[in-house]
């Protein structure tokens, strides 16, 4: 997601950023991006556009740790791909507390598998404003 991120939206992002508790994972992302930078470089140079290269992708960072641990008073979108953190019921517990304290207002999150609040229990700062159902083959 932060590659794709990147390379949809180059100038609307100051930067994408991924975070991974997974060692192999996050190695992976790092290689991915590598090799996509040196594509599109490589293409771009083939084309006699080697000044356009920087433009096509937005600056990419990769965290390994725990997003706990991340400040995230910056960031304006906020992908999350759920499967395993803690939960109650279809709801994020940890992640929608953490996301209530640090993100600035008007922040958006995107949720792959579970919601970030109960629209009718506390207010943590979210408001659903669209959902897509589908089915996952993870």
């Amino acid at each position: 997601l932060v590659l794709c991120a990147a390379r949809l939206y180059p100038s609307q992002f100051k930067e994408c950023r991924g975070v991974e508790i997974i060692e192999e994972l996050h190695d992976l992302a790092e290689a991915f991006s590598d090799e996509l930078a040196s594509r599109l470089c490589a293409k771009s140079a083939t084309a006699g556009l080697n000044e356009r290269f920087e433009s096509s992708l937005a600056p990419r960072a990769f965290q390994l740790g725990d997003f706990e641990d991340c400040d995230l008073s910056g960031v304006h979108v906020v992908s999350i791909y759920a499967t395993t953190w803690a939960s109650t019921g279809p709801y994020l517990t940890t992640v929608a507390r953490v996301l209530s304290d640090q993100l600035p207002f008007g922040a958006r999150v995107i949720v792959i598998d579970k919601l970030l609040a109960d629209r009718t229990g506390p207010d943590v700062g979210f408001e659903l404003t669209h959902t897509i159902e589908g089915a996952n083959a993870d």
